[in-house]
């Protein structure tokens, strides 16, 4: 025998293991009912079925979520069937309050009845909610409900805008009885502005007209002088121009800005180079007071087109206004006598072209030739200048001998108008103007005083809502009070700016025409206003065609309760899918990873009898094993 006689016993005892790990196994599936305990068991399987486990779960989730989004649209919709509700009444007392046959009270009464169902309109479009999102009033938008297990398997619910608040229904300021006619809301008023700052960051400050350099807008109270003028720097020189302001200063309360343009006129008291073509450097001037006495240490100076007499400089300076006329330049020669001279005696003649500086050429220059009675020569006379310098004038052929011919420059005559002159302006820099001020109605900065038709004065009226806008608070109590009331500002297409009223608990309109008095203080930042009302009230009928708008109203609600219960159906046949697509994908789970109790009891069955069996062949395998042993005792 040899020791490979051990060989039998270690086979059976590893067969006998295989039928302990076969067994155990079995006992496994059939302790869980789980074919797949771990990876080992199945790789692929596991794999697979875990996918599956991922697809039933977020079925499962989806289901909910579905069930959710049926829960938001029922909720919307809910909401939506008190809104129709509502308009349905309000339509019910329109028809009964256009009726003719009743008079403004019962109109009133009814109106008041219309307005606190408006007011529950907005009510429930502001608080109808769920779980924290507003589903009326449009901020909830499109609600995407996760209907499915993978990215992309979405359900809208349209909970876009517009909402369903009165003023989204088109029916703001819905009012029965009254005369046509439309308004638009206003903040603000125009007012005086004291104090506006010309140099100021917060200001705008513009010069249009002649051109200037580094410009400054000046003021002078100096009698005979207008109220504004621009200073400006040329050449060295300061000048002023006579300015206005192009349109009134204006200021602005909601921004703060100031805006001032400057319309720069002509240059005041400008030295004047000529008249009518005649240059004063090249003329005579002559300065003559209203008498024709003469000025002296005078000079020619214009405003636009008028003309003045300066009289000495600076601030000492007079002004007088003019009248200025001008002389051509003359030029003078008279015969001596009426015995003409023989030519041939004369020599070197030649025409005298310029006499004392003044050319006979000239097309201004008057020729002033003469006989020695005095009477003009023809138009053809001739000055001359022989060699020796002596003149003569030559007339058809004839020489008369000219002892003294003279030339006098062109002349320019400034004569006084008034007797009085102007004193030199004084000048100052302007640091303030008034204006305009557009006022917005902010209680921060604005200040309302209300004084009804009765004469009852309410101060500092002015309040802000909950929104932010602003309302004029003209009566004690609250909103539930019935004497409350409260006014606006409106623009009306055919009455100009009105005050809109809204009165006791029931918010009745009424309109009233009103006198405003408005001032701003620029430097302190705050503006006054009065407004009191003028007349008889006023009512406006708003829409033109209100039977019509309560209808497209109605309409607005149905579309959106159709579209809502169009959802929940979908959302119910989804849940109706969910469920036969998580029973499916189940069974076919179930197929990969639960045990067949059926095949693992035959097998285990098996594996207990080959242990049974690999035990008692193991233990006669370890006997057979013994006679070796025994040899070597």
């Amino acid at each position: 025998m040899s020791t490979l006689s051990f060989l039998s016993s270690l086979n059976t005892q590893q067969q006998l293991d295989k039928t302990q790990r076969s067994l155990k196994r079995s006992i496994e599936r059939l302790s869980t009912g789980l074919r797949i305990n771990s990876a080992r068991d199945d790789a692929a399987g596991s794999a697979i079925s875990n996918r599956m486990t991922s697809q039933i779960r977020g079925q499962q989730q989806a289901a909910a979520n579905t069930n959710d989004g049926i829960s938001v649209s029922g909720t919307a919709e809910g909401a939506l069937s008190q809104i129709n509700q509502r308009l349905q009444r309000i339509r019910e007392l329109t028809v009964q309050g256009i009726n003719g046959a009743l008079n403004l009270t019962d109109q009133d009464t009814i109106q008041q009845e219309i307005n606190l169902n408006l007011k529950e309109i907005d009510r429930l479009t502001s608080q109808s909610r769920f779980n924290g999102l507003n589903l009326l009033d449009g901020t909830a938008g499109t609600i995407d409900v996760q209907i499915g297990a993978n990215d992309g398997e979405t359900l809208g619910v349209d909970l876009n805008p517009p909402g369903f608040s009165v003023e989204e229904l088109g029916l703001k300021d819905f009012t029965i009885a009254g005369v046509s006619g439309h308004v638009t809301p206003l903040n603000m008023v125009a007012g005086a502005a004291h104090q506006i700052p010309v140099v100021d960051p917060t200001t705008n400050l513009s010069f249009n007209g002649s051109s200037t350099s580094n410009p400054v807008l000046m003021e002078s109270s100096t009698p005979g002088y207008g109220a504004r003028y621009t200073r400006s720097q040329e050449n060295g020189e300061t000048v002023y121009y006579v300015s206005t302001l192009a349109a009134q200063p204006s200021h602005e309360t909601a921004s703060g800005r100031n805006s001032i343009a400057v319309d720069v006129g002509e240059q005041l008291y400008a030295p004047v180079e000529d008249v009518n073509s005649v240059q004063l450097d090249s003329a005579t001037v002559v300065f003559e007071d209203q008498s024709g006495n003469s000025i002296e240490n005078a000079r020619l100076v214009a405003t636009g087109n008028q003309y003045f007499i300066q009289q000495g400089t600076g601030s000492t300076a007079q002004f007088y206004s003019a009248a200025v006329t001008t002389d051509n330049p003359i030029v003078t020669a008279r015969a001596d006598s009426s015995s003409t001279m023989d030519p041939a005696m004369l020599t070197g003649l030649q025409p005298v072209t310029e006499l004392d500086g003044q050319s006979l050429a000239d097309a201004d220059t008057e020729l002033r030739y003469l006989d020695a009675e005095g009477n003009p020569l023809d138009a053809d006379a001739v000055l001359t200048v022989d060699d020796s310098g002596h003149y003569y004038l030559e007339d058809d052929g004839n020489y008369y001998a000219v002892s003294a011919p003279s030339a006098r420059s062109a002349q320019v005559t400034a004569r006084a108008t008034t007797a009085t002159a102007l004193d030199a302006p004084v000048f100052t820099e302007s640091e303030t103007v008034e204006g305009v001020s557009t006022i917005t109605l902010d209680p921060a900065n604005v200040t309302v005083d209300y004084t009804d038709r009765d004469g009852n004065y309410f101060a500092d009226a002015l309040r802000t809502d909950e929104e932010g806008q602003y309302y004029l608070r003209v009566a004690g109590g609250d909103a539930n009070t019935p004497s409350y009331k409260t006014a606006t500002l409106v623009e009306s297409e055919n009455m100009g700016t009105l005050l809109k009223t809204r009165n006791g608990t029931g918010d009745v309109i009424l309109y009233y025409q009103f006198a405003q008095n408005a001032n701003t203080d620029v430097p302190a930042e705050h503006s006054t206003v009065g407004l009191r009302e003028v007349g008889g009230e006023i009512r406006l009928k708003t829409p033109d065609h209100p039977l019509a708008a309560l209808d497209r109203a109605i309409a607005r609600v149905d579309d959106k309760r159709s579209q809502l219960g169009a959802t929940q159906n979908r959302m119910s046949s989804i849940l109706d899918q969910q469920a036969r697509d998580t029973t499916l994908l189940s069974q076919a789970r179930s197929r990969i990873m639960d045990a067949d109790y059926a095949v693992e009891v035959s097998n285990m069955t098996r594996e207990q009898i080959l242990q049974q069996a690999g035990t008692a062949v193991l233990a006669q395998a370890n006997q057979s094993n013994q006679n070796v042993l025994s040899l070597l005792q």
